[in-house]
């Protein structure tokens, strides 16, 4: 939260307490009011993503690794993002579905074979909030406030395709998104390669409902 904050682009909800006790841990936020997002609000939500997508960042990673939901993630450096989604997102998950028996080591090597070159070899590293489904994305009557990040530098894509994940945002979303930092149509293809990642955790923590689009993904692109 700290670091979206920092990047002066988007609204993030001040933080009152960090609750960190021997038995739980928590965190108390700024409670806001929230409403159904107006096509302004929307709006304003594209482009906010977009003045914090454009600011490059040093390197694909994170100085820390932090956690997707409940499972850990890692942020070891990297030059390419390529091979930051590769050996920092994709392989430790398919690690974990192939020993958790969800994944046969056929499937589980199909992965390496993902076209991510094609799509995202040029693409530079920014600060990415890591879970923007809709329900990190809430609204009051004046602005869109982003909640409950896994923040890393990486693709702008890990954001949009995560937009995709339970249902596109309006297309407003994405209209706004483009007047400030343009995306070619082919990349869009390529948001189905980034959405992988949220897949495979969703099988690795709620089991094999979420198999089926994973596979028929990776039959696609390999």
């Amino acid at each position: 939260l700290q670091l979206l904050r920092s990047s002066g682009a988007v609204y993030v909800p001040e933080d009152v307490q960090v609750i960190d006790g021997e038995e739980f841990s928590g965190l108390i936020c700024k409670y806001i009011e929230t409403q159904r997002g107006s096509q302004i609000l929307w709006e304003e939500a594209g482009a906010s993503l977009a003045n914090m997508h454009i600011k490059e960042a040093p390197f694909f990673g994170l100085d820390h690794d932090n956690y997707m939901g409940s499972l850990t993630q890692s942020n070891k450096r990297h030059d390419s993002f390529p091979r930051f989604f590769m050996d920092e997102r994709i392989q430790p998950q398919v690690r974990r579905a192939r020993d958790g028996n969800m994944l046969d080591e056929t499937q589980a090597r199909r992965f390496e074979k993902l076209p991510l070159d094609d799509y995202f070899a040029n693409e530079p590293p920014c600060l990415v909030h890591g879970d923007l489904w809709s329900g990190n994305l809430i609204f009051d009557s004046n602005h869109p406030w982003y909640i409950d990040p896994a923040v890393a530098w990486s693709s702008r894509f890990a954001d949009l395709s995560m937009t995709t994940m339970f249902g596109r945002f309006p297309e407003s979303f994405y209209r706004s998104y483009q007047q400030i930092y343009p995306y070619a149509a082919d990349q869009e293809r390529g948001w189905d390669i980034i959405k992988l990642y949220p897949l495979l955790i969703h099988v690795n923590l709620f089991g094999t409902s979420y198999l089926h689009e994973t596979l028929q993904i990776l039959k696609y692109f390999t």
